[in-house]
């Protein structure tokens, strides 16, 4: 008896996102890693068309996956690029006090921030070299926040309210990720005890942060940069 031949589920948008990702991922792969990848890519197309079965499936899910982290890494790339263009900027003498300004100039506008932490050594980590998560955790170098995270700030100038979006160190692990989970907490008056401005600091739940041009400083202390993609 012949056997019923499963259709495979991969959606249009899946297909034309992976051949736009193919066009753009010559950032961080080599001519021949992008070469292979293509064609891999081409020989399950063509033996989807003959024969659709489960293990061509399983393998075109799997090439949504390394499309999905390509994807991830030109946004990352993109991220570096913005902070390469800042690091120019400071190059060319920008004044600090005038960075600074721009990054307040920002907030007030309702426009987002990234905030990114420095890696540093004194992180409580696991055998693997991991930063740990979890409760146990919170009282650490950084406190609530993940050294080397990414941090999203936004600041509602109506409500004086600051939103923070980012991994928290006191959640725990991801099971895909294996990184602290992500968080999102308003403070704005009512919490802070007082009205804070992007004039005074940038507020990340509940914390205060002063800048010298772009760098971020705790408690006088660089801990990490503001980055923004424009």
């Amino acid at each position: 008896m012949a056997r019923n031949r499963m259709p495979a589920r991969i959606s249009t948008r899946a297909i034309l996102t992976g051949a736009v990702l193919f066009n753009v991922v010559a950032i961080g792969l080599s001519e021949v890693q992008r070469r292979g990848l293509i064609y891999r890519a081409e020989e399950m197309m063509i033996r989807l068309d003959q024969n659709r079965n489960h293990e061509t499936v399983a393998q075109l899910a799997r090439l949504q996956k390394t499309v999905d982290e390509l994807d991830k890494q030109i946004k990352d790339v993109s991220l570096s690029v913005a902070s390469l263009r800042i690091i120019a900027n400071v190059a060319l003498n920008v004044d600090k006090a005038k960075l600074a300004t721009r990054v307040a100039d920002r907030l007030n506008d309702g426009r987002p921030v990234v905030i990114l932490f420095d890696d540093n050594a004194r992180e409580d980590r696991d055998q693997n070299g991991h930063i740990r998560c979890g409760p146990s955790t919170q009282n650490g170098y950084l406190g609530a926040f993940v050294a080397g995270g990414q941090y999203t700030v936004s600041y509602n100038r109506l409500t004086h309210q600051w939103t923070g979006s980012g991994p928290a160190q006191s959640r725990p692990s991801g099971k895909d990720s294996g990184s602290c989970l992500q968080e999102t907490a308003i403070y704005g008056p009512k919490e802070l005890g007082k009205t804070i401005t992007p004039a005074d600091a940038v507020v990340l739940w509940g914390a205060q942060f002063k800048l010298d041009g772009l760098a971020l400083l705790l408690d006088g202390h660089p801990v990490g940069r503001v980055v923004w993609g424009d």
